[in-house]
């Protein structure tokens, strides 16, 4: 865990942001990190991937939404504090996974029909 942490702040580090709010707990869930108007800097964190880490630490579905919703969710910190992306299933192709990295996100980073020049991702799957 403490290495992805280190890699969340490295990144934080890469992009400019000085005071990166983070969720503990959560790191696995990381995505990147949003710019929103007039430069404010977030933490985005993968909404299903943050209630399977809460049901791998031995909460039931139904739990851990509560949990979530009300402990994570409904916690002012601030205005720059993380946001959590319900991700589109219909927009990235996935890729194979194994057995030991069902908190991995993982896509192809291209979408179908996508013109020549668009940007191409630089590496295979989205997240840490």
């Amino acid at each position: 865990m403490k290495d992805t942490y280190k890699r969340i702040e490295d990144f934080a580090e890469e992009m400019g942001v000085e005071e990166l709010i983070t969720v503990d707990g959560y790191d696995e869930a990381f995505l990147g990190i949003a710019e929103g108007f007039g430069g404010t800097m977030v933490a985005v964190y993968d909404y299903n991937m943050c209630i399977q880490i809460l049901m791998k630490n031995d909460m039931s579905y139904e739990e851990a939404i509560e949990f979530f919703q009300f402990n994570t969710l409904g916690a002012y910190h601030a205005d720059s504090q993380p946001i959590y992306l319900h991700m589109d299933p219909t927009l990235f192709k996935p890729t194979k996974t194994t057995r030991d990295s069902h908190l991995t996100p993982r896509f192809s980073g291209t979408i179908d029909d996508c013109p020549p020049d668009a940007p191409k991702p630089d590496h295979d799957w989205l997240g840490l």
